[in-house]
């Protein structure tokens, strides 16, 4: 199944909640529908059932999948959960701070569903002080 995004709103606890229109083939929406049981929404004009969701890195779409028992349904957001795995396996250093920048990067593109690129900290190496050339004295500084 697959969900795409139709508009935001705040809620009355003040969240941003964002709303996407469902589309899958008639058994997956039949399913979809079970699942939500009272809870299930549908658009006003299309008619579609809606995904409500305060994840905000999905983007304009995205897939939907059911939880193993059956009994929800979840967005998958795969790319961005295996960066996220990446950069905390590596911690604090500057590998894991440069896969961070790549993971708010992508998720950037995701949401606003183009290559947009954001100011990125570029690393920059300190440079060395150059240690001077000895200078060659041919001269004894024990002779008079």
């Amino acid at each position: 199944m697959k969900i795409t995004f139709l508009n935001s709103y705040r809620n009355a606890n003040r969240n941003i909640v964002h709303r996407y229109t469902v589309s899958g083939t008639e058994s997956e929406i039949a399913r979809y529908e079970a699942v939500q049981g009272e809870r299930l929404r549908v658009d006003e004009n299309t008619g579609k059932p809606l995904y409500f969701t305060t994840n905000g890195t999905l983007g304009k779409s995205a897939d939907l999948s059911f939880s193993q028992d059956g009994t929800r349904v979840y967005a998958v957001n795969a790319q961005v959960t295996m960066l996220e795995s990446v950069a905390n396996q590596f911690g604090n250093s500057a590998f894991g701070d440069a896969i961070r920048q790549q993971a708010a990067q992508a998720i950037i593109n995701q949401v606003m569903g183009t290559q947009t690129v954001v100011a990125q900290q570029q690393m920059v190496s300190t440079p060395v002080a150059a240690v001077p050339a000895p200078v060659e004295d041919d001269s004894n500084p024990f002779e008079e």
